[in-house]
């Protein structure tokens, strides 16, 4: 479970520029949940997004993650329990390394043995067989280098490296967003398959309203640092374009 009790973060604190990202944030996330979170420039997401993957520090506030207080943990530290997938597809990955390279690094890393372990004839049958549940071809392509992959492509690669080793939460940082039209729906039911699969803690940013409607399991509307809507259960099922509509134009 995620527990996020009274964040807050200040940028440009005492200048004229001063912006209070997130006031006093509070919000639970239960195990297997998958949380759209929707809001436009500004309201916050980012920051809290970098705030849980440890990659800035609140000025207030504590995160617990499985009980375990997060808050100031260092990003790479916290990288064994988060997944995190950005927006540009070249992000998370190296280009200049082939596919097989980038999964095993990944690998290595989210079953803690170390970097310099050698890739075993059971790594690549594993590997192949996770390429293979993509359904895009790949594993045949594993001596590729990603650089030369399509966006999607990488993008469908980068969601397998945030979830080839469980994680405890994964974030989804409007991964489908910089994607054209075809390649965003193949990632959209990539996405939904393996965290329902594997049951797997997630939150997704996202500025899309028909992505906040059909996708996730509750939806949040965050604005001015703080929520402004959060919808579950029946609620989330029953809600529509129109009712999402008004209240994220007030």
């Amino acid at each position: 479970m995620l527990d996020i009790h009274f964040l807050s973060k200040e940028f440009n604190k005492g200048t004229p520029d001063a912006h209070l990202a997130l006031n006093q944030f509070s919000m639970k996330v239960t195990d297997g949940e998958f949380v759209t979170l929707l809001g436009g420039n500004g309201s916050g997401k980012s920051t809290l997004f970098n705030l849980i993957a440890g990659s800035i520090f609140p000025d207030s506030g504590t995160i617990r993650l499985e009980d375990k207080d997060i808050t100031f943990l260092p990003e790479h530290r916290r990288a064994l329990l988060i997944g995190r997938v950005f927006q540009n597809p070249l992000t998370g990955t190296a280009p200049n390394m082939t596919i097989e390279e980038n999964l095993a690094i990944s690998y290595m890393r989210g079953t803690g043995r170390s970097l310099l372990h050698r890739t075993t004839k059971q790594d690549r049958t594993f590997f192949r067989e996770q390429l293979y549940a993509l359904g895009l071809g790949l594993e045949n392509r594993m001596n590729t280098r990603i650089g030369l992959l399509s966006g999607g492509q990488r993008q469908a690669i980068t969601l397998l490296m945030a979830t080839m080793v469980k994680p405890k939460l994964l974030l989804l940082d409007e991964h489908t967003a910089a994607l054209d039209p075809q390649s965003a729906v193949r990632v959209t039911e990539l996405t939904e398959r393996i965290i329902a699969e594997g049951k797997i803690t997630t939150i997704m940013v996202t500025h899309s309203i028909g992505t906040a409607l059909h996708t996730g399991s509750r939806l949040m509307l965050l604005d001015g640092g703080r929520i402004a809507m959060d919808i579950q259960g029946e609620a989330r099922q029953k809600i529509t374009r129109q009712e999402l509509l008004d209240s994220y134009a007030h």
